[in-house]
């Protein structure tokens, strides 16, 4: 019976300090949670956004060489034929293309400009008769864009080459 008649102790007399305390500490587990879920999704945005540039990087150079594959092949010499008379009569109106790279979000643009008329020269360089040949040749450059559609994401390819 000595538990019953017992008189007020300090537990009792704190009247809910503990209370405080408990959602003092609940508020700044929150608080810290909060701000990781934030850090966590700003880290999710930027690995989306280097994945899609990696997809209109990967998706320009795919398309690039299979043009270039097309372009370089003896049936297909119109193409650079094209250029060729685009480049002489000084107008800007280039061959363009649009290449298909199997995704369906994935838009792909070409692009192919003659870039000047070259001469190379070939020879027996210890003989002093290096130019002893002369080719003429025309340079080219092929402008590939991609663009992953719904994002911002682009990639631009500049490829040279040269031939007769």
């Amino acid at each position: 019976m000595y538990f019953l008649n017992r008189t007020p102790t300090s537990i009792e007399k704190q009247q809910g300090a503990v209370l405080v305390v408990g959602l003092l500490i609940l508020l700044l587990t929150t608080l810290i949670a909060m701000g990781a879920m934030q850090n966590s999704s700003m880290q999710e945005k930027m690995a989306s956004n280097s994945q899609q540039k990696n997809r209109a990087f990967q998706a320009a150079a795919s398309a690039s060489d299979s043009r270039l594959n097309v372009i370089m092949n003896p049936a297909n010499q119109w193409m650079l034929s094209d250029a060729i008379q685009q480049y002489l009569a000084n107008t800007s109106n280039w061959p363009t293309d649009t290449v298909s790279v199997g995704d369906s979000d994935v838009n792909t643009d070409l692009e192919l400009r003659t870039e000047g008329e070259i001469t190379v020269t070939c020879g027996n360089s210890l003989t002093a008769e290096e130019g002893s040949h002369v080719i003429p040749c025309y340079q080219f450059r092929l402008d590939t864009v991609a663009e992953v559609a719904g994002s911002n994401a682009t990639s631009r390819i500049f490829q040279g080459f040269h031939t007769k």
